[in-house]
């Protein structure tokens, strides 16, 4: 899914708080551009990394793992 800047972190906290915070996800920003950076982790890990990132800038596509069983 596609997220701005603005709302990225939004996105993540909301999945957090409908159980998904150790659902494996991939946070994609700038995408085949010059400054591309790729963010790893469960949806718990990544709110914090997103926390501790200096600006967040750019497009965002957000992979996320398929539900375990």
């Amino acid at each position: 899914m596609y997220e701005s800047p603005y709302r990225i972190q939004k996105l993540i906290k909301e999945m957090d708080d409908a159980g998904m915070s150790e659902r494996k996800i991939c946070i994609a920003r700038e995408i085949t551009k010059l400054h591309e950076e790729f963010i790893r982790g469960t949806v718990a890990e990544c709110i914090e990394l997103l926390e501790n990132h200096n600006k967040l800038k750019g497009e965002f596509v957000i992979v996320v793992d398929a539900k375990k069983n």
